[in-house]
């Protein structure tokens, strides 16, 4: 049985809306970073001013901007 580290995966998540683009990580299970195939780095999109935030894998940001 593999142990809680062995388990856990860490993950870039960057804030949008920011001038700097701050990066923070976020330590989340394994399972849950290969399911939504969060390798690649998360976006943290501010959904709207009540302070819903949605976390969403940088590279479908990419393809909703491009149009891809």
């Amino acid at each position: 049985m593999p142990t809680i580290a062995e388990s856990m995966r860490i993950v870039k998540v960057q804030v949008s809306r920011e001038n700097k683009n701050p990066q923070y990580r976020i330590t989340l299970p394994k399972d849950i970073v290969d399911k939504y195939d969060m390798k690649k780095g998360m976006e943290l999109v501010i959904l709207d001013d009540n302070g819903v935030i949605k976390l969403i894998p940088r590279d479908k940001i990419k393809i909703a901007i491009m149009g891809w």
